[in-house]
């Protein structure tokens, strides 16, 4: 929800009252989630693990952390590329860090592929010396 409301503001409402709502709120998820993991300081992953909790299956899809934290890295920048370029008037910035960001979400919630933990595997782990995700290789 908050990546449309963001693709439409940067598109078409151009709020600034927006931006300052949206902008410290989304950043402080992806950081916190970078971090500490999704719980319990980053408020979607709150939200999302209360929602899991009550209406999701029994037992919760993990996923390893390195490619997940990389992939919140990422989109802690995005959001603030996203944030500087409305803040700057750089209006092709902020369009293409919003229209990556939703891109990313929407690959990975619709095809299964998390750009992040791609990155992760072809040009973070074997530069920092870690080993490859194997489940995020599927």
């Amino acid at each position: 929800v908050t990546g449309w409301l963001a693709v439409v503001n940067v598109l078409y409402w151009r709020e600034a009252a927006l931006l300052w709502v949206l902008w410290p709120v989304v950043g402080w998820d992806f950081l916190a989630a970078c971090a500490f993991g999704v719980a319990p300081l980053s408020p979607c992953g709150v939200l999302g693990t209360l929602l899991a909790h009550l209406f999701g299956p029994a037992e919760p899809h993990w996923k390893p952390a390195g490619p997940k934290r990389c992939a919140w890295a990422i989109g802690f920048l995005l959001v603030n590329a996203c944030a500087l370029g409305l803040l700057l008037e750089l209006r092709a910035l902020a369009i293409a860090a919003v229209l990556a960001c939703n891109a990313a979400t929407w690959a990975e919630s619709a095809l299964g592929f998390c750009a992040g933990c791609w990155m992760w595997n072809t040009l973070a782990a074997p530069r920092i010396g870690q080993q490859a995700c194997q489940e995020c290789k599927t």
